[in-house]
């Protein structure tokens, strides 16, 4: 790997990143849509263009040369051990990705599948209220839960407790899991996973992914809010879900949604008691807007990189000899 070819994929990192970051920080409170969640998936899908270019040439926006850093010897150096210990942080990132999948496989082919009649009647009702047609698995393990889990086998996996929950609470609980399916959450988290990976080194990469989570479980919360009759009772039902303290193990979590901060918990109860009213003149229009230009952005910044010479402006060594022989250097003359 060519120390000026890592640079100049750390710089582009880092510049996806902070556009990324510096976007969602000043993004209207008002605009409670996709758009933010929207804005943050995008970059973290274009933070793998860079990575690639590391291996495989890819199109690039031209940019003076001169943007972009040129090395000594003793920089070429140090730019090859920098390279070195990203190699090394990247290969642990995803060896930790593989156990976490060969884990949460191993850990849903040893729970029990549930067949109760009260939760099969509500997996149907669940399925019917949010239009989705595929097919789920229910599992029951006492490692974690409640999660969904599976990009291709697609299951919900309940705690031990659960057959004793209430059906409103059963209800709710598989509203949620079942938006995750709907909203393509999980095949979003692994490819983000992927991208983090990568980009262990970047601690905007890490704030885009908590971001990504935050906007998940609160996109999930307004499905299930809008079809149930209070949204109190299923504020009820989070923090109960808190208080129980299901062991949690962590299993995969490139494969599984098993949200972990306290603070992110706080947050979801607030949006449902207090919902933010949203803006709806012409806030639709104004989001589309402000995220295309966003992914504008991020794009550019993913894309970019120093302008090469043409092929027509190459040299070719029988243009050099030609040259050479009709102005011959000064001490030949």
């Amino acid at each position: 790997m060519k120390p000026t070819v890592f640079a100049e994929f750390v710089l582009r990192s880092l510049a996806v990143g902070g556009m990324a970051w510096a976007v969602l920080a000043i993004w209207p409170a008002k605009w409670r849509g996709r758009g933010r969640e929207a804005v943050a998936i995008c970059a973290v899908v274009l933070l793998l263009w860079p990575t690639a270019a590391l291996v495989v040439p890819l199109p690039r926006l031209p940019l003076p040369a001169h943007a972009f850093p040129t090395f000594r010897d003793g920089a070429l150096l140090l730019w090859r051990g920098v390279a070195s210990v990203w190699l090394i942080g990247a290969s642990l990132a995803l060896a930790r990705e593989a156990a976490g999948a060969w884990r949460l496989r191993a850990l849903v082919r040893g729970s029990a599948p549930l067949n109760d009649p009260g939760w099969r009647a509500a997996l149907l009702e669940a399925r019917n209220a949010l239009g989705e047609w595929r097919e789920v698995d229910l599992r029951v393990t006492r490692a974690f839960g409640p999660a969904a889990a599976g990009v291709l086998r697609r299951t919900i996996i309940l705690p031990g407790p659960s057959r004793d929950w209430s059906a409103g609470m059963k209800r709710m609980v598989l509203l949620h899991e079942l938006a995750h399916f709907r909203r393509q959450d999980l095949a979003i988290q692994a490819i983000a996973r992927l991208a983090l990976a990568f980009q262990w080194f970047n601690p905007f990469a890490h704030a885009l992914l908590r971001q990504i989570e935050t906007e998940r479980e609160l996109g999930c919360d307004g499905a299930v809010s809008r079809l149930i009759a209070n949204p109190g009772d299923y504020a009820a039902c989070l923090l109960q879900l808190a208080g129980d303290r299901f062991p949690m193990e962590a299993p995969a979590p490139a494969l599984t949604l098993l949200p972990r901060r306290m603070c992110l918990l706080e947050r979801r109860v607030r949006c449902l008691l207090a919902p933010v009213q949203p803006s709806h003149h012409g806030s639709g229009v104004g989001e589309a807007m402000l995220v295309a230009l966003s992914v504008s952005l991020l794009a550019a910044c993913s894309l970019s990189g120093p302008a090469s010479i043409s092929a027509d402006a190459r040299w070719t060594s029988a243009e050099v000899e030609r040259r050479l022989s009709a102005d011959p250097f000064p001490a030949e003359r």
